[in-house]
C-alpha cells in the first residue's frame, strides 16, 4: 500500500470513481478545487460522479487546519482527475488544493504540496522537475506549463496562473526535502560564488546554472537541465548573488534574472 505517512486517510471511495492498480506513476499533477476540501471530499465519495484525486490539501476555512493533507486513494491506483493523465503509460498522482484559481496557495498548502511531491518522487521514482509538459515525468499542472488548457486533459486552465507560478518553488522545496540537487551538465571550470548574509555559508554556481549550497545556505533551485528553472539551450550563467533576506539570484548570459526564494523585480529586455 502506497500511503503518505503525513496524510490523514479519508478513503475508501466508491470503486466507480477510480481504476484499481497497481500502476506505474510518472509524476504528480497540481489542481485547484474551486471550493473547499469538504465539498471536494463529498464529491469524491459520491459514486455517481466518477471523479477523484489521490490527495486533498486543506486550506483556510476547511474542517481540518490549513495545510492538512487528506489521502483518498492508494497512489498505486488511478484517480479520475486529468483525463489522459489518469492512465498508463502516462499516469499521474492527482492532488487537489482547497481554494480558487484566482488566489495563491497559502504557505502551509505550499509546504504540504512539497511534502507530497517529495514523498511521491521517492516512492514512485520520478524526477523532481516542473512544471513539466503533459506526458513527461515530473510535477505537472492540470493545464499546460504555459497556462493554456490541454484538450486531452479535460481542457482546463486549472490550477490558475497564481498557483501555476508556485510550482517551481514547491519543486525546489521538494528537492530540499529529499536532498536532491541536479548535477552540472558540463565540467568546465567556470564557477561563481556568493556568501550568505551571516558569513556562515555560500552558494557556488556552475556555468550551466547548477547551484550548490554550503554551510547555512539553502538550495532552492537552479537553472541547469533537470533543475526547477532550466536555461534555454545555449544560455549560461554569468553570476550568482545571495539575497540578504535569504535566497539568491542567478544572472544569465542573456541578462535575465532568475530569483530563488527572493523577490523578482524585472530584467532588461533580451
Amino acid at each position: 500500500m502506497a500511503r503518505l505517512p503525513l496524510a490523514i486517510w479519508k478513503g475508501p471511495i466508491p470503486s466507480s470513481n477510480y481504476a484499481a492498480g497497481p500502476t506505474t506513476k510518472i509524476g504528480t499533477v497540481h489542481h485547484v478545487i474551486v471550493g473547499g476540501a469538504d465539498g471536494a471530499l463529498a464529491t469524491f465519495k459520491n459514486g455517481a460522479n466518477q471523479v477523484s484525486a489521490h490527495f486533498i490539501v486543506c486550506g483556510p476555512g476547511d474542517s481540518s487546519p490549513d495545510g492538512t493533507i487528506w489521502q483518498l486513494l492508494d497512489t498505486g491506483d488511478c484517480c479520475y482527475a486529468q483525463a489522459n493523465g489518469n492512465y498508463p503509460p502516462t499516469a499521474y498522482i492527482g492532488i487537489e488544493t482547497s481554494g480558487q484559481p484566482t488566489t495563491a496557495m497559502t504557505a502551509a498548502q505550499c509546504e504540504a504540496m512539497a511534502q507530497i511531491d517529495a514523498w511521491a518522487s521517492t516512492t514512485h521514482h520520478f524526477p523532481l522537475v516542473g512544471p513539466v509538459a503533459h506526458g513527461t515525468p515530473g510535477v505537472a499542472a492540470h493545464c499546460n506549463p504555459n497556462g493554456t488548457p490541454d484538450p486531452a486533459w479535460g481542457n482546463h486552465s486549472c490550477p490558475g496562473p497564481a498557483r501555476l507560478a508556485q510550482i517551481p518553488p514547491i519543486v525546489a522545496r521538494a528537492r530540499a526535502i529529499t536532498g536532491t540537487v541536479p548535477s552540472p551538465s558540463t565540467k568546465d571550470a567556470a564557477h561563481m560564488i556568493s556568501a550568505t548574509s551571516t558569513g556562515l555559508g555560500y552558494y557556488i554556481a556552475h556555468s550551466d546554472g547548477a547551484v550548490f549550497a554550503y554551510g547555512d545556505a539553502k538550495y532552492l533551485g537552479g537553472c541547469n537541465p533537470g533543475a526547477s528553472a532550466p536555461f534555454p539551450a545555449g544560455v549560461t550563467a554569468i553570476s550568482i548573488e545571495a539575497h540578504p533576506g535569504g535566497g539568491y539570484y542567478v544572472l544569465s548570459s542573456t541578462h535575465q534574472v532568475y530569483a530563488f526564494g527572493c523577490p523578482y523585480y524585472g530584467a532588461p529586455a533580451s
